[in-house]
């Protein structure tokens, strides 16, 4: 049975012919219409219709069920040199001596270690303001240097969760250019993960003096544990 120009049709059995409602036998070859298997047909291809539909909306909640999981599920950098107070220090001078060279218009040049660096940005958590409800407030947040490559982690906590972004970098002559990130364990290629990073500004407020040498770099080595950075004259 079919829908031709709103009109109910069924189709004869014996030599296809199509028949306009209301009738009981083909026009064409008085063959007995059967009614029956018609009903059957409609109802057979109703069913059909709602599992495919069902099918769909099973994967798709599958999916969804899977990046969220992802997301959640809180990833890190491996083992970091997490350094000391003292080491914290070195990087605080270190960082006045570059920006000082900055505003006199002078080259400089610092070998800055992941010990470091670490040590500073462990301070960071509790140099924060108690926020409460879904606000986020970082929770910890280290580097790792390897061989041309660096990755940043940023834990924070918003409410009762907890998510974890990993951003990934290399030294491409003069920038540290963000080559993908991952939030939790879901992988943000590239284009995403510069994307997300920019959705995040608030929690790199802290970092302006660090992205202001950053944006004055002349060249930039990563290597195991350290990273150079040599400014250009202004």
């Amino acid at each position: 049975m079919a829908t031709d120009n709103n009109a109910m049709v069924l189709v004869c059995g014996k030599c296809g012919e199509k028949n306009r409602l209301p009738c009981g036998h083909c026009r064409k070859c008085g063959a007995k219409l059967d009614f029956g298997a018609a009903e059957e047909k409609i109802l057979q291809e109703a069913r059909s219709g709602k599992r495919g539909a069902s099918g769909w909306r099973t994967a798709l909640l599958l999916l969804f069920a899977a990046v969220l999981g992802l997301s959640l599920w809180p990833s890190g950098i491996g083992d970091r040199d997490v350094g000391g107070e003292l080491d914290a220090k070195r990087w605080e001078m270190k960082r006045a001596l570059l920006l000082d060279a900055l505003d006199r218009g002078f080259p400089a040049a610092q070998t800055v270690t992941e010990a470091e660096l670490n040590a500073w940005l462990a301070k960071l958590p509790g140099m924060q303001e108690s926020k409460g409800g879904m606000a986020a407030q970082l929770v910890d947040t280290g580097v790792v240097f390897g061989e041309n490559r660096a990755q940043w982690l940023v834990l924070v906590r918003r409410g009762a969760l907890r998510f974890s972004v990993v951003y990934e970098a290399k030294a491409q002559g003069s920038e540290l250019v963000l080559t993908g990130a991952k939030l939790g364990h879901l992988p943000l290629p590239g284009p995403l993960g510069r994307l997300y990073a920019k959705t995040q500004a608030k929690l790199f407020r802290p970092f302006a003096r660090e992205a202001r040498i950053l944006d004055h770099l002349d060249s930039l080595v990563l290597r195991d544990g350290e990273i150079e950075l040599l400014l250009r004259a202004q």
